[in-house]
């Protein structure tokens, strides 16, 4: 049975990565709300078209704002909370996903 190479990592070096991820998340977390286009407390995401198509144009890469994307971030994050509750960022960006 393959071993998961998570599994070979050491506790610092998961608290690093989750480190890393966390400060990601920080400076990505929309500030302001742009009416229409994205909301303060999302994530950037973006929605491809990868061939062009018969009235809907070319290709082209557009943002996406959705509650799906936001709603699975802030459920991850949450659960991560559950289990390590030092995490003392986390609050802060769940708040902030739900403004």
């Amino acid at each position: 049975m393959p071993v998961s190479h998570a599994q070979g990592l050491s506790q610092d070096s998961i608290r690093t990565i989750m480190d890393r991820c966390l400060h990601y998340l920080k400076n990505k977390q929309i500030k302001e709300s742009v009416e229409g286009k994205y909301y303060s407390g999302e994530w950037p995401v973006s929605m491809e078209m990868e061939r062009g198509f018969f009235l809907l144009g070319l290709k082209k890469k557009v943002p996406d704002s959705n509650c799906f994307s936001v709603a699975g971030t802030h459920n991850l994050l949450a659960r991560i909370y559950l289990s390590d509750t030092g995490r003392a960022e986390i609050p802060d960006l769940l708040l902030g996903s739900m403004k």
